[in-house]
């Protein structure tokens, strides 16, 4: 190990992982992160196998045929076009994936215009192919001077403030709710509290579920693992000193649930969560799991508060959607996108029935909506 890594120190250091699995190097003392093809997206037509064959061999043609995966060759076809209407090359910085699931064309495309410029991302979602490759590519071109209101406290330095920046966007962010400790410790459940150490799981839905728990010291079990809904989630863990052993990758929050469900099956799981909670993990997990709800924090709506006119309203909890319409009455919405599918669900309530929902609820994805909105 030594020769790989040098006096065993890691800091943010990119390895091949097929490399390493090929080594069967002992990893386990580090703490590792395989990003999706869907968040780091690698460059068009990667992981690949192809056979080239003589052109008038008619019969090999045929064997071949029943080695070849239809899937795989319509995927890899939409991102070599991509790549052809870019003009590219193994110059250009871009990085294309596509993914064919039910019938639905997955496509998320990042381009920049130099190696040190700020990366375009844009996520596309359809069931024909025809015209899909020219339609990425018209998206990551587009310009646009839209104004952007997202529900959320931003500052400079978050991600979504900077990508949409930088193609000149002018983005605005204020949160609509407030939250509020809710000594956990002093709730009629005290069983709940005293099961905290005995958890096989601590499963996260916010940020804020994650830092009101921490504030108030719980003990934890070390053999205690950690789920959360999202790479937002996520960080809010990690800043707390923790990892997780499971990460939600959909804005459904159902399909979210069936895949902890997998791997929480028979464990006690224990739920931080708002007073308000909708429990959408939960309910997929009763009779699969132990349950434990704890109410860590309560959320406030605000009043009185300005909302800016935007072209684009960004919204990030079924909370903020009712503070918004308490706020605002029956607005004229233009583009609206929710960060999944419960902050859709309530917008329906409300009448608002056109929403895109970005492919992952983060940053990240609410960022690739924005750029994927026909503007």
């Amino acid at each position: 190990m030594a020769q790989v890594v040098p006096d065993k120190i890691l800091i943010n250091q990119f390895l091949n992982a097929a490399h390493l699995q090929r080594l069967k190097i002992d990893l386990s003392e580090f703490y590792l992160v395989q990003p999706a093809p869907t968040e780091f997206i690698p460059a068009p037509a990667q992981g690949v196998l192809a056979w080239q064959i003589r052109e008038n061999d008619s019969a090999l043609y045929e064997v071949m045929q029943k080695l070849n995966s239809t899937e795989a060759q319509q995927e890899i076809e939409t991102e070599r076009k991509i790549l052809e209407l870019f003009n590219g090359g193994c110059q250009i910085p871009i990085g294309v994936f596509c993914k064919v699931e039910n019938g639905n064309y997955h496509v998320w495309v990042s381009h920049a215009m130099s190696w040190d410029a700020f990366p375009k991302r844009v996520f596309i979602k359809t069931n024909s192919v025809n015209g899909l490759a020219e339609n990425a590519v018209e998206k990551v071109h587009q310009v646009s001077t839209a104004s952007v209101f997202i529900t959320r406290d931003i500052s400079e330095q978050d991600y979504f403030f900077r990508a949409l920046n930088a193609f000149g966007y002018k983005v605005f962010g204020s949160s609509l709710i407030e939250t509020k400790a809710v000594d956990f410790r002093e709730q009629h459940e005290h069983s709940v509290v005293t099961e905290i150490s005995g958890c096989d799981w601590i499963f996260f839905s916010s940020k804020n579920g994650v830092n009101h728990f921490f504030a108030q010291q719980p003990q934890i079990s070390a053999n205690t693992k950690f789920g959360v809904t999202g790479q937002g989630t996520a960080m809010a863990l990690r800043q707390h000193g923790f990892t997780e052993s499971f990460c939600g990758t959909s804005t459904d929050m159902e399909e979210t649930a069936k895949q902890f469900a997998e791997i929480a099956n028979g464990k006690k799981v224990l739920f931080p969560q708002a007073e308000d909670s909708l429990q959408s993990i939960q309910k997929q997990l009763t009779g699969k799991a132990e349950i434990l709800n704890l109410i860590v924090y309560k959320t406030i709506p605000k009043s009185g508060i300005e909302i800016p006119t935007s072209d684009i309203t960004v919204f990030t909890s079924p909370s903020n959607v009712a503070a918004y319409f308490a706020n605002t009455g029956s607005p004229q919405l233009k583009n609206v996108i929710a960060i999944g599918k419960s902050t859709e669900a309530k917008l329906h309530e409300h009448g608002i029935t056109n929403v895109s929902v970005p492919s992952s609820p983060d940053e990240t994805g609410l960022a690739e909506a924005v750029f994927s909105l026909n503007n």
